[in-house]
């Protein structure tokens, strides 16, 4: 006998299961909202942690969409991968549910080839692409190779000079694959992440974060809330990013950028609409107590959340550890001196972690008891905290 679906008002479906997602399902039902939620992986943490688990392929729109009508959701809530947010957008789109851009508004915000065109027709400060690898030879090397649609470093590949890149286009066939990369020059500088949130117009408030690639040249494995850089670049990317949501007429709520600089200039290099997974979200809550979950899901809820800034200000590294070469998860040693470390173990004892950009093992959260502390210890985390 099929179970009989209650109705109730407050019904929200969080497509993600994975453990980035936890906090956004902990926020959702700290609103008093039954939640759902969807995924392939049995396993993964929101499945146990939910009021109903839904274990689809989210990839899958039409699967996702009889969920949705089947057990009567009122909302959509898109969790912390690129394809959940893809995914939601088209659903919603046909069923008229807030919080989300049109899909060709998304398109052009995921995918690395149009968020470049984007910035260039906006005059927005980008890394200067072509989509031909034979085009490719004459930008300004070195050069990277990026899949349109990667995430976390996956496929990236970089070539410090022109004969490097034309050997690699003649002995792969990119004849039928051009639209599946985006051949950018190298920029240098620090790497930052931007989380503003918009509404109406504005931002209301926003997060500027200092990243590290320490074990991966193209994986963000450390990270800390960041008010180093120059004001005239903060108030620059700003307006970069209300002149993107303007021009595309974005829904509100969180948009999520990445960016390079110099501290003189910067690069737009990737925006996302979607949570940042590797529980982002706590790194900004444990270092200055805005709730940014319930922010975040706010706008799928249309719901008012006072905001909060400047709460607290702890200083807080985050770390994902992850690996240079395969091994098997033997516990973690933590080498360091401060206040407190919250960790987040993401494999059983015993289990294979593989290399990265491909795994990890765990997150921790690292309280230090100085600004110069965190500063100094957040991108040697590597060093300090290690498998068994």
């Amino acid at each position: 006998m099929k179970k009989k679906i209650l109705n109730k008002k407050n019904r929200a479906l969080l497509v993600d299961a994975g453990f980035s997602a936890v906090p956004l399902l902990n926020a959702l039902k700290e609103c008093g909202y039954h939640v759902g939620v969807c995924g392939s992986k049995g396993d993964d943490p929101c499945h146990k942690l939910a009021d109903k688990s839904h274990i689809i392929d989210y990839s899958n729109t039409n699967a996702l969409e009889k969920v949705y009508r089947e057990y009567k959701y009122n909302f959509l809530v898109a969790g912390c991968t690129d394809i959940s947010y893809k995914s939601c957008a088209l659903v919603a789109e046909k069923f008229n549910i807030a919080g989300f851009d049109l899909p060709s508004t998304a398109k052009k915000i995921f995918n690395k080839n149009d968020f470049r065109s984007l910035c260039q027709s906006l005059g927005i400060p980008s890394p200067k692409f072509v989509l031909d690898p034979y085009l490719a030879s004459t930008l300004r090397f070195p050069v990277l190779k990026k899949p349109i649609d990667s995430f976390s470093g996956k496929g990236i590949e970089k070539f410090l000079q022109k004969e490097d890149l034309v050997k690699h286009a003649k002995q792969n066939d990119f004849s039928t694959k051009l639209s599946n990369y985006v051949f950018e020059e190298f920029v240098t500088g620090l790497l930052y992440s931007h989380s503003a949130f918009i509404k109406n117009g504005k931002i209301i408030n926003d997060f500027f974060v200092l990243e590290y690639s320490t074990i991966h040249p193209y994986q963000v494995n450390s990270s800390h809330i960041d008010k180093s850089l120059k004001l005239s670049i903060r108030n620059r990317i700003r307006r970069c990013i209300i002149k993107i949501a303007e021009s595309c007429n974005l829904t509100d709520g969180l948009i999520h950028t990445q960016f390079i600089s110099d501290n003189s200039e910067f690069w737009m290099i990737e925006m996302t609409r979607r949570c940042p997974g590797d529980l982002y979200s706590l790194l900004i809550q444990f270092s200055t107590g805005v709730n940014y979950p319930m922010l975040y899901i706010s706008s799928y809820l249309n719901i008012s959340t006072e905001i909060k800034s400047k709460v607290r200000n702890k200083f807080f590294s985050r770390h994902t550890l992850s690996l240079p070469t395969q091994k098997n998860f033997t516990g973690i040693n933590c080498d360091i001196s401060c206040v407190k470390t919250i960790t987040f173990n993401l494999k059983k004892l015993g289990e294979t972690v593989k290399a990265a950009p491909l795994d990890r093992a765990a997150v921790l959260f690292v309280e230090h008891n100085s600004l110069k502390k965190m500063k100094d210890l957040t991108p040697n985390l590597y060093k300090k905290i290690t498998l068994f």
